[in-house]
C-alpha cells in the first residue's frame, strides 16, 4: 500500500531519521540568539541554562525561547508534547531557592515534571 506524504517524515524509514532531523534543523536558527544553550538529537530537544545570577530574567529567557519552538512546531505541523517534557534545577540549595518562585513555561501553562537536584555546599 502507498500512499502521498505532503508534510511531516514517513515512519518506520531508514532514511527518515535523517530526513527529521534535516526538517527540525532550522530550530538553531530560533534558539541561538535568545543565549539558551541546546542539543538536538533526532525527536529530542533538549535546552538548558546556567543561571548565574538574575534568575528571574534567565528563566524569562527559557520561557521565550521554549514559546518560539512550540510556535515554529505548530507552523511546522509538528506536535509539542508538554505532558513529556521536564524541567531539571540542578543547584545548592540558595540557587534553586532563588528560582522556585519562577515557573518554567513549556507551550503553556500546563504543569511539568519539576525535578530538582540540591547540591551540598
Amino acid at each position: 500500500m502507498s500512499c502521498r506524504v505532503t508534510t511531516g517524515v514517513p515512519q518506520g524509514s531508514v532514511l527518515g531519521p535523517l530526513l527529521f532531523i534535516a526538517y527540525i534543523s532550522p530550530l538553531q536558527r530560533l534558539i541561538v540568539p535568545t543565549g539558551v544553550n541546546h542539543v538536538l538529537y533526532a525527536d529530542d530537544v533538549t535546552l538548558y541554562l546556567n543561571i548565574e545570577s538574575d534568575a528571574v530574567l534567565s528563566v524569562a529567557c527559557l520561557n521565550d525561547c521554549a514559546t518560539s519552538i512550540a510556535y515554529w512546531f505548530m507552523f511546522n505541523d509538528l506536535l509539542l508534547n508538554p505532558s513529556k517534557s521536564e524541567v531539571l534545577v540542578v543547584g545548592t540549595h540558595q540557587q534553586i531557592k532563588a528560582c522556585s518562585s519562577v515557573d518554567v513555561m513549556i507551550a503553556g501553562p500546563q504543569y511539568h515534571n519539576l525535578i530538582q537536584l540540591n547540591f551540598l555546599e
